[in-house]
């Protein structure tokens, strides 16, 4: 096969389809260059970025999307508009992921701009950091960003833009001096002004307004005046992972708690968009592509799902949804609930039921070759099974196990395959364990590179002759990098150096951690001080702590009841939410 040609930016516009008003930077107002810290594909493929984009319009600011461009670039500018960074009166990126930390220092550099936010001055625009990742430990961005937004955007940005504009109305130049930034931008919801002459004051991260849902236990109807409709796709474009697809996204966190999983955990109460609004949201996708994409972390607990399948296939439309719930397809009616789908992703983790109780995934194996059954009844020909290895509490037999649960979906595909006329492929997607900030497994040890580079390779050669099976590892190196920017403190940002990305990164990486007394092998105690330890997200440290416990003895725990529950602190009355850290 020939090698893929990536598009040049006048084809990549020209094949654009906005959905809204497209920015206009000689309009007058106040410009914003949007970095996604990535490639245009991948950032174009982002939800969160659309909805960004949407945020800085719909407040007065004209969003010129900025992307990583390729190696050999010498220079940066904004992708819409064609401006350089150092004229726009703010840089913001959006970061999802702990490796696109590298990416937002090399933008930085191309764009002219210092990496360290002690090194501008006052020619130089402010730099605004947010994201998931950041939001649940920024402190390896500290000295990166002169200001970082932590939680959702809906709450945060539109006063912190309102509050920006007013500074910028006064300052000279395009930029507020920065000495000014603690006390001018610092009592703002979510916003965190880092600085070196103390540690951070503690911030509870905005919450948002929900009311109870009247469709079951495990999650609250999302109700939010500064978003009046869920995330969607405000651009569509075939130069994405979805190719055209109309993405919108059906809610917030997940309610099954699964204890390595920082949606599980830093996102609670779980919040799902009401029929109503969503039903509305999916009709704008068909007449614009008749293509739906359904994104969320608990697309399968969505109530109205059944309804939203039936309205896009009336229509003659197509549906794809992201990861589906074993369980839920497992007591939900099989594929007669199941939308149709050429591609299904299921999510069981790990290959035994042991490790699954460690997840908190109470799964059993027959539940889970029932699940691939189904997607294969229901018309799937590409199924798609998440694992993770090195898990806590894992042995090498439950390397092993993995090859054996493919081996045993493998068999249920050609079962149910040859009464229904046709196949599916099934891939296998299997990443080391990386530990994340606010979730039970913060406490957790990382395993050793050695012994997941040996596991993943078994594995590898077990799945390499199973006709219709391929498996995608991840790598153990970059894992423990990802690791380190995920679990470090403030030190952590030396890390975002040339040198660890460049040739001979790996000997340097392990060089420092040992330095920093290789932390990420051990197993951290309860009073264990974490960088992130100043941010209140409404979820108590005991309760994390309690469900690190359960792991250990492999005990399961219930998912979220929102209409009774105040065990994690989240659904808590006022003065009882959160009596310790």
């Amino acid at each position: 096969m020939g090698r893929r040609i990536t598009p040049g930016r006048d084809e990549l516009l020209n094949a654009e389809r906005w959905l809204m008003p497209a920015a206009d930077p000689a309009a007058g107002g106040r410009t914003v260059a949007l970095c996604y810290p990535n490639t245009y594909h991948l950032g174009m493929s982002n939800l969160g970025f659309h909805r960004l984009l949407e945020l800085f319009q719909r407040h007065g600011w004209a969003g010129l999307r900025t992307f990583l461009p390729g190696a050999t670039a010498t220079g940066l500018r904004t992708f819409d508009g064609d401006l350089p960074l150092a004229d726009v009166d703010l840089v913001a990126f959006s970061v999802s992921y702990e490796e696109d930390y590298f990416h937002v220092l090399r933008m930085l550099a191309l764009a002219g701009i210092p990496g360290q936010a002690s090194r501008r001055g006052e020619e130089h625009p402010l730099v605004l950091v947010g994201g998931f990742a950041p939001s649940l430990n920024p402190e390896p961005l500290a000295r990166v960003a002169d200001v970082l937004l932590l939680g959702p955007a809906e709450p945060t940005l539109p006063p912190f833009l309102r509050r920006l504009d007013g500074l910028l109305e006064g300052a000279p130049g395009r930029c507020v001096p920065r000495a000014e930034l603690p006390d001018s931008l610092g009592n703002l919801p979510g916003c965190y002004v880092p600085r070196e002459d103390r540690p951070p004051a503690p911030m509870a991260l905005p919450r948002r307004e929900h009311r109870w849902t009247a469709a079951g236990q495990a999650s609250r109807l999302l109700e939010d005046r500064a978003a009046p409709a869920p995330a969607s796709s405000r651009i569509l474009t075939p130069h994405t992972e979805f190719a055209d697809r109309f993405l919108v996204a059906v809610g917030e966190g997940c309610p099954q708690g699964c204890r390595f999983c920082a949606a599980s955990f830093a996102v609670r109460p779980p919040a799902a968009w009401g029929e109503e609004p969503l039903q509305s949201a999916v009709a704008e996708g068909l007449a614009a592509t008749g293509k739906i994409g359904l994104v969320g972390a608990a697309v399968s607990d969505l109530p109205c799902l059944g309804a939203l399948a039936r309205s896009v296939e009336s229509a003659g439309g197509d549906l794809s949804t992201s990861s589906l719930r074993v369980g839920a397809l497992a007591g939900g009616g099989g594929s007669a609930a199941l939308p149709a789908l050429r591609t299904a992703t299921l999510a069981p983790e790990a290959a035994t039921e042991r490790m699954r109780n460690v997840l908190n995934k109470p799964l059993s194996d027959p539940e889970i070759l029932d699940a691939v059954g189904e997607c294969v009844a229901a018309g799937a020909v590409r199924i798609r099974l998440y694992l993770l290895v090195g898990l806590p509490g894992e042995q090498e037999e439950d390397a092993d196990a993995v090859v054996e649960l493919a081996r045993r979906c493998r068999e249920r595909v050609l079962q149910v395959g040859r009464k229904r006329g046709h196949g599916a492929e099934l891939l296998l997607s299997i990443n080391p364990f990386v530990p994340k900030a606010a979730t039970p497994f913060q406490w957790a040890p990382m395993m050793e590179t050695k012994v997941l580079r040996r596991r993943l390779e078994r594995i590898r050669k077990g799945t390499a002759g199973m006709g219709g099976v391929k498996s995608q590892t991840g790598g153990a190196r970059l894992a423990l990098r990802q690791a380190l920017l995920s679990m470090g403190d403030r030190d952590a940002g030396e890390l975002l150096g040339d040198e660890f990305t460049g040739p001979g990164w790996w000997q340097r990486l392990r060089r420092w951690h040992d330095q920093q007394g290789s932390f990420l092998l051990d197993e951290r105690r309860r009073d264990h001080p974490f960088p992130w330890d100043f941010i209140d997200r409404g979820v108590r440290r005991s309760f994390l702590w309690r469900e690190w416990q359960r792991a250990r003895a492999a005990k399961a725990t219930p998912a979220c009841d929102v209409t009774a529950c105040v065990a994690c602190g989240a659904c808590a009355g006022p003065g009882l939410s959160r009596p310790d850290r």
